[in-house]
């Protein structure tokens, strides 16, 4: 995977503009296994559905109110969508793209739509799972909330289909979620690189 694609995922990976910077760590694969034909090729598998999530455990410095909670929670379950839409998106190698408008708009549809693209052009896919923990609530505005979360890289890695090689990225970092209600929905606005590491900075 390219820099540039790192960057752009999870800023994941893309989790926004994934502004990941930094050296990816290529791993070897002991074998890599041959590249089916064009008439052998594996079928697409069928997409998943958005399954219900719960609320994450999560802090916050804010002093809130019932009805700020409540727009913060909502938007804490938007997220979970939208990295389970993201998941399926990278897994698939940039093919399973139908759910994002309904998780992600602006920056944050922009950045996954050119991902799927880079994925395809690089035939590359998602290995692993994006794991988040350490969800903290930033700010609450009228519709609009911003979070953010550890990253775990190590948790998942980009597979080159042709040649078996897979590259992961170094350490992990704190993402940055904006998300604001559209029509009832929460969506990922954007999304940007927080600070390295897990550690909130003084």
């Amino acid at each position: 995977m390219t820099a540039y694609v790192h960057r752009r995922l999870l800023a994941l990976c893309a989790v926004g503009a994934l502004v990941l910077t930094g050296c990816s760590e290529s791993l070897p694969q002991t074998e890599a296994a041959p590249r089916p034909s064009t008439q052998q090729e594996s079928p697409t598998p069928d997409p998943q559905p958005i399954p219900k999530f719960d609320v994450p455990e999560y802090t916050t410095d804010l002093d809130l109110t019932a009805e700020e909670m409540l727009a913060a929670e909502e938007a804490l379950i938007g997220l979970q969508r939208y990295i389970f839409v993201s998941e399926q998106v990278m897994k698939s190698g940039g093919e399973d793209t139908a759910d994002l408008p309904s998780v992600a708009s602006e920056d944050g549809l922009d950045t996954m739509e050119k991902t799927a693209q880079e994925l395809a052009d690089n035939n590359q896919i998602m290995i692993g799972e994006l794991e988040l923990s350490d969800y903290f609530v930033e700010s609450v505005a009228t519709e609009v909330v911003e979070l953010t979360a550890c990253l775990k890289n190590e948790s998942h890695g980009f597979k080159y289909e042709d040649s078996g090689k897979i590259e992961r990225g170094p350490g992990d970092d704190t993402m940055w979620w904006t998300l604001q209600k559209m029509s009832g929905t929460w969506k990922v606005k954007s999304q940007e690189l927080g600070w390295r590491g897990c550690t909130r900075p003084d």
